[in-house]
């Protein structure tokens, strides 16, 4: 499976052999910037530049969870990356932050400057 994510607010993962649509994640409000499958292929994590942060399930195509606003970012988010057990993933965005979350917890684990400051 391929993920892909477009400045038309819209996520789609695609069949890669034969490049069939298999599902179709709708929820954000402006372009989506970086999307990132969990290493079990069941969820994909994503961010976009209106600074929301969302989890999903593959198969239904349904939004999981939106990370918590008040903790995200304050600017667009730029980029998404997860750790090979499904538990952690990490956004880097325009505010100069990278968030580690806890997906078991449900929480951020951890705010960390980046290399800019």
């Amino acid at each position: 499976m391929l993920c892909t994510g477009s400045d038309d607010h819209i996520i789609k993962i695609w069949e890669e052999n034969s490049g069939r649509l298999l599902q179709t994640f709708r929820g954000f409000e402006g372009p989506v910037s970086s999307v990132s499958f969990l290493p079990s292929a069941t969820r994909l994590f994503s961010c976009s530049l209106d600074h929301s942060i969302r989890l999903w399930d593959v198969e239904t195509g349904r939004e999981i969870r939106k990370m918590a606003p008040h903790l995200g970012h304050v600017s667009p988010v730029r980029g998404c990356t997860s750790s090979p057990d499904d538990n952690v993933t990490a956004t880097c965005g325009d505010d100069d932050f990278i968030r580690v979350w806890d997906l078991r917890a449900k929480q951020l684990a951890r705010k960390l400057i980046s290399h800019s400051r």
